[in-house]
């Protein structure tokens, strides 16, 4: 018992370190983001969650930093005011998942209860972590098409 009462405050030590690791990671790769970003001749903002936001042909679009170097994560959001067409979006969002089978939707209900949001997200594992930037327009491209075809299920 005295073991385990010794141990713990270095399992707490080293919670706390990890911890501080995955905010800096978070914070490299936002710094990564921003900067590649602005190299590329876009205005990147942050939004309140720390997302990078960034317009592309007039839509906006977000660089998801996790505390995982080597994840990159692209995101689109949409929005149906009209509560009632949930169960229509997430059988949108089946259906387009069942063609692009690494795309990721969430359909919410928005929680001031006034209609819904969809979450089209993009997730890639990278081997280095500067890779983002090979594949940034092939993803973008990618995730416009997911919103087309997501968006013709929808209208079916």
């Amino acid at each position: 018992m005295k073991r385990l009462l010794c141990m713990l405050p270095l399992v707490i030590a080293f919670l706390s370190v990890n911890a501080q690791s995955d905010d800096q990671i978070k914070q490299t790769l936002t710094n990564k983001y921003v900067s590649f970003l602005k190299e590329e001749g876009y205005s990147p903002t942050l939004d309140s969650d720390g997302d990078v936001k960034f317009k592309y042909e007039s839509q906006n679009y977000y660089l998801r930093p996790t505390n995982d170097e080597k994840r990159f994560v692209l995101v689109r959001y949409l929005s149906d005011d009209d509560v009632n067409n949930f169960s229509k979006l997430v059988l949108a969002a089946n259906a387009t998942m069942a063609d692009w089978y690494y795309a990721r939707i969430y359909v919410v209900k928005k929680t001031n209860g006034e209609g819904c949001s969809v979450w089209l997200r993009i997730d890639n594992s990278l081997v280095r972590t500067d890779d983002f930037k090979t594949l940034f327009y092939k993803e973008i491209r990618i995730l416009q098409n997911v919103v087309d075809s997501f968006k013709g299920e929808y209208n079916k």
